[in-house]
């Protein structure tokens, strides 16, 4: 019985919590909105003060990896890799 009491416990907290979600959808889709907005006027008025100028999409850069050959092994120092490696 306890078992059950504390399952529905559970599944309440998680509806309370669903509830709240939904409850703020509203202000998330006027925020959305507004942002959608305010980023149309900026283009305009970039576009006024220069027309040549056209959004660019930017692709995400991958961060810089080193070669393979480069890195440090169980992040060993230099030293200690050093060391090692004079010992074979």
């Amino acid at each position: 019985m306890s078992l059950l009491a504390g399952e529905r416990r559970d599944k309440n907290k998680q509806i309370e919590k669903a509830e709240a979600m939904i409850a703020e959808l509203p202000t998330l889709k006027e925020r959305v909105a507004r942002i959608d907005e305010l980023a149309f006027y900026c283009e305009e008025i970039i576009k006024d003060d220069q027309p040549d100028w056209t959004p660019k999409r930017v692709k995400a850069i991958k961060p810089f990896e080193p070669p393979r050959d480069c890195r440090r092994p169980f992040g060993l120092s230099y030293a200690a890799m050093e060391t090692s490696s004079s010992m074979a």
